[in-house]
């Protein structure tokens, strides 16, 4: 089959790139060509890669007479496309080919017509996430059963090999508890309530160390990380990665070894296509506490008071408009209450841990994501030559 698909770069380190590079190297019957538009550098490549990048503009493709500058020579398929929906309305120019979405939707929302109008342009809508499938379906939109975003779980595993190095090199003591968070500091993410957190959960236990595995000077930044840090009295208990730029990301093997020294992995955030850091997390064996939206009751599976088997879930506290869409903004002293509570709860987050792995393996890793797109795929190409 032969695939033509758009997104940010390849070779970038961004999470839709992680996302394509794991599939195209699982498929095995897929002849990808990749298009790469953005507005970053391409910095990092896949050696081992071996995928067709077609010509592509710096933005996407707008008009039909820059499609035909490509499609004759590539001779697709099919359309795959994986991306946020403000950047699809071009899909609509291709025609004569199948063309597929798998839409990251992260709110429990629709709140304008420009989702439906977007996805009336492709064959085949899947969601992400279990959200994403009931919310769209209850939106009046027809989409097939979620497929989840890979998570390399021969990558992300339970180790302890480099830990004391690690716990060296970050000045964190053997008798300090870590929280941790893994992101770009953007609004959905609520930078300030992790640092926040952090510090109310110092209130209540003074050995705790916070690690940021971020990029302070990202350009989705809205407020000074260092500022807030200082004015949360945590300038002496934070740790975080000297001059990481976010396009071009940390080695995959140090970020699993933040894993697995995390006692808990924290996420206060306003909405998640997926949530890809807190599967990976979970893939270490490390429970998380997450504001209760989104994606994180499926990843949770919550039983009492937002306790789940795999994470815990912190109470909204309100919902606050933002950028036209009602986001939720958690309750802060909830969120650290349960944090201190999974702390001092070391057999719980053990069988959460566990329970957690358990669940990335069987529903979110490479070889099956790979293998329930390609059989989409089939499927798609069969139908369409009939």
């Amino acid at each position: 089959m032969r695939v033509l698909t758009y997104n940010v770069q390849l070779r970038s380190n961004l999470s839709y790139a992680h996302t394509f590079r794991r599939i195209i190297a699982n498929t095995k019957d897929v002849e990808w060509f990749y298009g790469e538009y953005g507005r970053t550098g391409i910095p990092y490549v896949d050696e081992e890669l071996n995928v067709h990048l077609t010509p592509c503009p710096i933005k996407p493709p707008k008009e039909p007479i820059e499609l035909d500058k490509i499609l004759p020579n590539v001779k697709p398929e099919l359309l795959f496309m994986h991306e946020d929906p403000q950047w699809l309305f071009w899909c609509k120019n291709i025609k004569g080919i199948p063309k597929i979405l798998w839409l990251p939707w992260d709110n429990h929302e629709l709140p304008h017509n420009d989702i439906k109008r977007i996805v009336n342009d492709f064959d085949l809508v899947i969601p992400v996430s279990k959200m994403g499938e009931l919310t769209l379906r209850n939106g009046g939109i027809d989409v097939l059963p979620n497929i989840y975003n890979p998570i390399d779980i021969d990558m992300y595993k339970p180790t302890t090999e480099n830990l004391p190095k690690l716990r060296s090199m970050m000045n964190i003591s053997e008798d300090e508890y870590v929280i941790t968070w893994v992101g770009r500091p953007g609004w959905r993410k609520r930078f300030m309530h992790i640092v926040e957190i952090a510090s109310r959960v110092r209130k209540e236990l003074n050995n705790v160390k916070l690690v940021l595995i971020t990029d302070m000077t990202d350009p989705s930044l809205q407020w000074n990380p260092l500022e807030i840090i200082h004015s949360c009295d945590m300038s002496e208990h934070t740790a975080f990665p000297a001059d990481l730029a976010f396009n071009v990301g940390l080695p995959p093997e140090f970020i699993r070894d933040v894993y697995n020294l995390t006692d808990v992995y924290i996420a206060p955030h306003g909405g998640e296509g997926m949530g890809m850091p807190i599967a990976e997390a979970m893939a270490c064996e490390t429970p998380f506490v997450a504001t209760d939206y989104t994606t994180t009751s499926e990843f949770a599976n919550y039983k009492d008071d937002l306790w789940g088997e795999r994470g815990v879930g912190a109470k909204i506290d309100r919902f606050i408009p933002d950028r036209g869409i009602d986001r939720p903004y958690v309750d802060i002293q909830d969120f650290a209450d349960k944090v201190v509570t999974l702390l001092e709860d070391k057999k719980k987050r053990k069988s959460m841990g566990v329970e957690g792995r358990k669940w990335v393996v069987e529903n979110a890793s490479n070889q099956k994501v790979a293998s329930q797109l390609e059989n989409i795929f089939k499927l798609t190409t069969q139908v369409d030559s009939v």
